[in-house]
Parts: structure tokens; C-alpha cells; sequence
């Protein structure tokens, strides 16, 4: 029996794959941002802005490193990418981190890419 990846709902596409994972790692690689979940990862190549309450961090923002990895050990509520808008990781403490889908801020052809090694699954956006 295979585990579903992505369930679409409309235009809308959900990243089922990690939901109730907790984000286990944060690492910066020079000009992009690797999400890991215990296994599976998300590569965030347009560098995704961090909503913790009512505070917004973009990367050049103070504080953003910090705000992004204090999510680390947060449980993944939903996952889902809006075609030509965002992709959104929700985290059941109500934090957020949104990656940008929009042409005009992509630094390369892929704001995102999921992988998970040992399913040999990948999506990206």
C-alpha cells in the first residue's frame, strides 16, 4: 500500500506526506533554506517568510533565523500550495511559514522542492 504524497482539492494542492511530522531541522545552505521532517524535505529555494503571532519575518528581516528555527520540534498541521501563489506549511502552535509561488519572486525556475529519499517521492512548485 503506498501513502498518498499530494491530495488535490480543486486548484489547490495538499502535501499530506508530512502532516502531523514535526519539522526536525533547519539548515542554510549559501542562497537556499532545506526544511527536513524526519526524512522527507522541503528545499526552499524563494526563501519563505516566517508568522509567528502577529509578528511577520522576511529574511532580512532581524530575528528571522530565530523565529524559523524555534519552529523546529513544531508539529506540521497542513501543508498546501496555491498554483501561482504560495505554498504554506501551518503548525498546530498557530505559526506559519509561507514560500512564494508568484513568478516575480522566484530566483529560480523552482520556489520549492519536496523529496523523501526513502519513498523516492518529490514534488515541485
Amino acid at each position: 500500500m503506498t501513502r498518498e504524497t499530494i491530495r488535490h482539492e480543486g486548484e489547490r494542492q495538499y502535501l499530506v506526506a508530512i502532516t502531523d511530522s514535526e519539522l526536525s531541522a533547519v539548515t542554510f545552505v549559501r542562497d537556499y533554506i532545506q526544511l527536513h521532517f524526519d526524512g522527507p524535505m522541503i528545499n526552499t529555494y524563494t526563501l519563505p517568510t516566517v508568522v509567528v503571532g502577529g509578528s511577520v519575518f522576511s529574511h532580512a528581516d532581524p530575528g528571522y533565523r530565530d523565529a524559523l528555527c524555534a519552529r523546529i520540534g513544531a508539529t506540521v498541521k497542513a501543508v498546501y500550495a496555491d498554483p501561482g501563489q504560495q505554498l504554506q506549511i501551518d503548525f498546530s502552535d498557530g505559526s506559519s511559514l509561507s514560500i512564494s509561488l508568484r513568478s516575480e519572486d522566484r530566483v529560480v525556475q523552482e520556489a520549492a522542492v519536496y523529496t523523501d529519499a526513502q519513498t523516492k517521492e518529490w514534488a515541485s512548485w
